[in-house]
């Protein structure tokens, strides 16, 4: 389920472009299919676009709680 919305968030990108929301929802679909430093790294990407999108940030700062020496030079 969650490979397949990946597909389709790419989809988007390839044919409306980039967007911070679209990033973010890849995201969140990378850290349900526990792949985290593709999270942390979509996460960074909406980030990006819009250094200011709450949410982004918001899971950025989970995954660093979560496991601080992983992400410790990413962050």
């Amino acid at each position: 389920m969650y490979q397949k919305a990946i597909q389709f968030y790419q989809t988007s990108i390839e044919c409306s472009g980039e967007h911070h929301v679209t990033f973010h929802n890849m995201g969140l679909c990378y850290y349900s299919l526990s792949q985290h430093q593709l999270a942390f790294h979509y996460f960074g990407k909406a980030l990006l676009l819009k250094n200011d999108y709450t949410k982004a940030r918001a899971w950025q700062d989970k995954l660093h709680r979560e496991q601080p020496y992983q992400f410790e030079d990413l962050k």
